[in-house]
């Protein structure tokens, strides 16, 4: 009940979350996920993924939020989540 297609729940709102993925143009379409999309082969600026609570806008604290920055720079409601493989 409420959780995504892979079994997380409770993510929205918590912190923005930094990936390893550079950033550039989303390959996916309006509706669907990219699985470990791997973004393109070169450039500066870091995939930020997720909403955080310091949004303030409603829309920013959506867990499908994304955007790019720096890797120098940070925030408060900024960081990233460790996760493991099923086993």
């Amino acid at each position: 009940m409420g959780n995504s297609p892979f079994g997380l729940s409770d993510i929205a709102g918590n912190v923005s979350e930094w990936t390893l993925d550079r950033d550039g143009i989303y390959v996916g379409t309006a509706g669907s996920f990219v699985l470990n999309s791997p973004g393109p082969a070169s450039g500066t600026d870091r995939v930020i993924r997720g909403g955080a609570w310091a949004s303030e806008e409603a829309a920013g604290v959506r867990a499908v939020g994304r955007a790019g920055d720096a890797p120098a720079n940070w925030y408060e409601d900024l960081g990233f989540r460790c996760a493991r493989g099923a086993r």
